[in-house]
């Protein structure tokens, strides 16, 4: 399976340039330096062309669109644009949406609703989950499948940061906007669609891991099972956005595509890898009804972060966590696991072209 967005452009472009064009940054210097590595992905500069509306031309020459609004037509989210100057095409798309399963999906206990259609060189896809409908709009030769199942990521980005209790709001209050609870989660989204789109993430639901040898990976391990507190879900050691190191409780199975919502949560927020964090968030596949709560803190001047669920949200909670990673920060840099990570950090991602076969 190929990954959508990694596809040559016309003349001979690079998947780096399709990928700038792809995000909107086609206008941008050419002098700026090309990002590399994981930054590709979680960066600062995104640009949403926030004067956009749905009644510019520019707007609709973007690659890759991704929206989210409500089943009252009422826009949550849009990739590129201002959501208050896109209501005419949410209205639109919900009224074809209301056709499509009025003319095909009427039959009682059907529990059918439109996927996509192809309009020229456009895919539309559409994915409802309850009160919300997400929508891809892509001329990028992505395959309606891959479009798809993205969107259920963005729709389960969503609730990690704001549980399925918004969605109880929104039966409730059909005109209650979300955009004011979104506010600030933009530029999560944004990286997980990138993530979904310029990497392989969307292709498999697991972790990728940071290639460590034997030694430093028990090293790693042993120092997670040194922490010694109550409630805690499951801890792990990331090194950017790879694993390291992974435990969990007994009475907790652990679903990689809950780790991989956060995972983009603390790389695509600046400030939960300063200091210590202590935040909310809700993992789908165990509650989505429900936040747990997150403590994250990386080791100074590295990119080696260390993180613990926690169904506990008290003070005393933060601090016990707080004094047992700084434990394991210490056993880290004690058995030289900490060297061997920022070793395999400059040697990734792997590049195959170097790979002798059999090696």
């Amino acid at each position: 399976a190929q990954a959508p967005g990694l596809e040559a452009a016309p003349g001979g472009t690079s998947a780096r340039e399709a990928a700038d064009a792809e995000d909107g940054s086609q206008a941008e210097t050419s002098a700026a330096l090309p990002e590399v590595g994981h930054r590709r992905i979680w960066r600062a500069r995104h640009n949403k062309w926030p004067d956009q509306t749905d009644g510019d031309p520019a707007w609709y020459r973007h690659n890759r669109h991704v929206l989210v609004y409500s089943f009252s037509g009422k826009p949550v989210y849009t990739r590129y644009g201002a959501e208050e100057g896109l209501s005419g095409t949410t209205g639109t798309l919900s009224a074809i949406v209301s056709k499509f399963t009025s003319f095909f999906f009427s039959s009682p206990g059907q529990g059918d609703s439109l996927r996509y259609f192809v309009a020229g060189d456009h895919i539309f896809a559409f994915l409802e989950r309850g009160p919300l409908w997400l929508v891809c709009i892509s001329k990028s030769g992505d395959t309606s499948h891959d479009m798809i199942k993205m969107l259920d990521r963005v729709h389960q980005q969503i609730i990690t940061l704001l549980t399925a209790g918004v969605e109880r709001t929104l039966h409730n209050r059909p005109n209650y906007d979300m955009r004011k609870i979104m506010d600030g989660t933009d530029a999560v989204v944004n990286s997980l669609i990138r993530w979904c789109t310029q990497d392989m993430c969307l292709q498999f639901e697991g972790l990728e891991p940071l290639p460590l040898p034997p030694a430093a990976r028990s090293a790693a391990f042993e120092a997670l099972r040194a922490v010694r507190v109550s409630n805690i879900l499951c801890g792990w050691l990331m090194a950017e956005h790879r694993i390291v190191a992974l435990v969990s409780n007994k009475q907790y199975r652990v679903h990689a595509l809950d780790i991989s919502l956060i995972v983009n949560i603390v790389m695509s927020t600046t400030s939960l890898r300063v200091g210590e964090s202590w935040t909310p968030v809700c993992l789908p596949h165990l509650n989505d009804k429900a936040f747990a709560y997150a403590y994250i803190s990386f080791v100074e001047d590295t990119d080696v972060g260390v993180v613990f669920l926690s169904m506990g949200s008290e003070g005393e909670q933060f601090y016990a966590i707080s004094q047992e990673a700084a434990g394991t920060k210490q056993a880290l840099r004690r058995t030289g696991c900490l060297d061997a990570i920022a070793h395999a950090i400059g040697r990734c991602p792997i590049d195959l072209r170097e790979c002798a076969w059999g090696a």
